[in-house]
């Protein structure tokens, strides 16, 4: 399953368990951990866009204590190395700086209200690519894909536009999907070419099953059908059952489409690393068994199966989403 599975019919507007709570989540000049579900979505606009200025590798490099956190310091170089510091006069013959964090860590730690804004696909081991938005004004027009399906800070412009229905204000109905999403690229064609049933993605959505979609669940569903929209793909047809009759309705990837995917957002991320001068040594195809590891951790009912869906979730999958995202 994809990392952002969440069962919102149980716990959403829920407080967090102790043993549940995310990472800080850091605007400003404060530091909170979100007390409910719906705050684990609240990622601030003008805080993320100034993320995407920079490297993900170097995002670590904004952190400043705040209130409610302190960001951890030490000494690099001299007698005290990779000694906690508080200042310079702590570390003789070195430099007291920021503990290093790959963006993962960084996301996890210190943005994990933000983590629906990242794409993690888990290698390199020791410091994963994030596939994310970024600033694309030295190459607008080449890049405009990223800022049209990876950049979050549309995904509440994107649910407004299918919520169009008044009676349903706040929350989408199969109707406004129907009519606002599944007529637009590529849903469009995977319906006539028998990839895909009308119902199947809302049911997919549809995490809490009350036939209508929260903002929340729209964010799930938007972030897992990314890869889907990035690379304009769809699952192969294994038999002789078109996939929009089979049991998932062809709301699914499998291995095919998780190799489109990973190479379509690799190279990506290489031409925005380079349009901005930023190392393109931080991107690179996956190595053997690196790809099979990434499907395997979207797999996340833990039957490595053909097909990785969110329609279907086994009762082992109830803190899926937690486990995955929000571990420190």
């Amino acid at each position: 399953m994809w990392g952002l599975l969440v069962l919102l019919a149980w716990a959403q507007a829920m407080p967090l368990a102790a043993a549940g709570q995310p990472g800080l989540c850091c605007r400003s000049a404060v530091c909170a951990v979100p007390g409910t579900w719906k705050q684990m979505f609240a990622c601030d606009a003008n805080t993320w866009t100034s993320h995407m200025q920079q490297p993900p590798w170097e995002w670590y490099l904004t952190a400043k204590t705040t209130q409610g956190d302190v960001v951890p310091l030490q000494c690099e170089g001299g007698l005290k190395s990779f000694s906690p510091c508080g200042s310079q006069t702590d570390c003789p013959g070195g430099e007291c700086v920021l503990v290093k964090m790959s963006a993962k860590q960084y996301l996890d730690r210190r943005l994990s209200c933000c983590r629906h804004c990242s794409w993690d696909m888990r290698f390199p081991v020791g410091a994963p690519i994030q596939v994310t938005a970024g600033n694309i004004t030295r190459e607008p027009q080449e890049l405009a894909i990223i800022a049209k399906y990876l950049d979050c800070n549309t995904f509440k412009a994107e649910f407004d536009a299918i919520d169009t229905l008044d009676i349903t204000t706040g929350y989408i109905s199969l109707e406004e999907w129907t009519k606002n999403f599944l007529s637009k690229t590529p849903q469009r064609q995977m319906i006539k070419n028998g990839m895909l049933s009308s119902p199947a993605t809302f049911q997919a959505a549809d995490l809490n099953k009350d036939n209508m979609l929260t903002f929340e669940e729209f964010v799930v569903f938007r972030h897992f059908w990314t890869p889907i929209l990035l690379s304009n793909t769809a699952p192969a047809r294994v038999s002789n059952i078109r996939n929009a009759d089979g049991p998932l309705g062809g709301a699914y990837y499998d291995a095919s489409t998780v190799s489109v995917w990973v190479t379509t957002a690799t190279n990506l991320m290489l031409r925005l690393y380079i349009s901005n001068s930023w190392s393109s040594a931080k991107a690179r195809e996956p190595r053997e068994g690196e790809e099979t590891n990434y499907r395997k951790m979207l797999d996340m009912d833990g039957e490595f199966s053909r097909a990785l869906s969110l329609l279907f979730l086994s009762p082992s999958c109830l803190l899926c989403w937690i486990h995955l995202f929000f571990a420190r």
